[in-house]
Protein backbone atom coordinates (compact mmCIF):
# COMPACT_ATOMS: atom_id res chain seq x y z
CA UNK A 1 0.00 0.00 0.00
CA UNK A 2 2.27 2.07 0.79
CA UNK A 3 3.96 2.36 -2.45
CA UNK A 4 1.92 4.26 -3.87
CA UNK A 5 3.29 7.27 -1.95
CA UNK A 6 6.07 8.02 -4.24
CA UNK A 7 3.36 8.99 -6.87
CA UNK A 8 2.23 11.86 -4.81
CA UNK A 9 3.38 15.07 -6.39
CA UNK A 10 4.85 16.49 -3.03
CA UNK A 11 6.10 19.73 -4.66
CA UNK A 12 2.00 20.51 -5.14
CA UNK A 13 1.05 21.31 -1.81
CA UNK A 14 -2.47 21.46 -2.47
CA UNK A 15 -2.13 17.67 -3.14
CA UNK A 16 0.36 16.63 -0.61
CA UNK A 17 -1.18 17.93 2.64
CA UNK A 18 -4.51 16.44 2.05
CA UNK A 19 -2.36 13.32 1.24
CA UNK A 20 -0.31 13.44 4.27
CA UNK A 21 -2.95 14.19 6.53
CA UNK A 22 -4.77 10.74 5.44
CA UNK A 23 -2.07 8.60 5.42
CA UNK A 24 -1.10 10.15 9.22
CA UNK A 25 -4.94 9.72 10.25
CA UNK A 26 -5.25 6.80 9.40
CA UNK A 27 -3.22 4.93 12.12
CA UNK A 28 -3.92 7.93 14.85
CA UNK A 29 -7.58 7.18 14.39
CA UNK A 30 -7.25 3.90 13.74
CA UNK A 31 -9.57 3.82 11.16
CA UNK A 32 -9.34 3.93 7.19
CA UNK A 33 -12.54 5.37 6.96
CA UNK A 34 -12.11 8.57 9.32
CA UNK A 35 -8.13 8.99 8.00
CA UNK A 36 -10.10 9.13 4.59
CA UNK A 37 -12.88 11.78 5.76
CA UNK A 38 -10.34 14.23 6.79
CA UNK A 39 -8.68 13.89 3.55
CA UNK A 40 -11.34 14.56 1.52
CA UNK A 41 -12.18 17.53 3.99
CA UNK A 42 -8.63 18.64 3.69
CA UNK A 43 -8.45 18.32 -0.28
CA UNK A 44 -11.20 21.57 -1.04
CA UNK A 45 -9.84 23.51 1.66
CA UNK A 46 -6.20 23.64 0.92
CA UNK A 47 -7.43 23.94 -2.93
CA UNK A 48 -9.64 26.76 -1.27
CA UNK A 49 -7.03 28.55 0.39
CA UNK A 50 -4.11 28.58 -2.66
CA UNK A 51 -7.04 29.84 -4.81
CA UNK A 52 -7.74 27.14 -6.60
CA UNK A 53 -11.00 26.37 -5.31
CA UNK A 54 -12.73 26.09 -8.87
CA UNK A 55 -10.80 23.46 -10.13
CA UNK A 56 -12.11 21.02 -7.38
CA UNK A 57 -15.93 19.78 -8.44
CA UNK A 58 -18.93 20.23 -6.45
CA UNK A 59 -19.22 16.59 -5.68
CA UNK A 60 -15.74 16.77 -3.42
CA UNK A 61 -16.94 19.99 -2.03
CA UNK A 62 -20.57 18.10 -0.98
CA UNK A 63 -18.77 14.61 0.33
CA UNK A 64 -16.46 17.39 2.07
CA UNK A 65 -19.53 18.93 3.42
CA UNK A 66 -21.35 15.90 4.32
CA UNK A 67 -17.96 14.54 6.13
CA UNK A 68 -17.69 17.94 8.31
CA UNK A 69 -21.57 17.70 9.25
CA UNK A 70 -21.07 14.34 10.23
CA UNK A 71 -17.86 15.11 12.41
CA UNK A 72 -19.95 17.99 14.25
CA UNK A 73 -22.93 15.97 14.71
CA UNK A 74 -20.89 12.91 16.26
CA UNK A 75 -19.38 16.30 18.62
CA UNK A 76 -22.33 17.67 19.89
CA UNK A 77 -23.73 14.08 20.38
CA UNK A 78 -21.09 12.91 22.79
CA UNK A 79 -20.68 15.80 24.70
Amino acid sequence: MMSQVKEIRWNDLSEAIPAFLTIFMIPLTYSIAEGLAIGFIAYPVVKAFQGKGQEVSLDTWVIAGVFVARFVFMTLRFQ
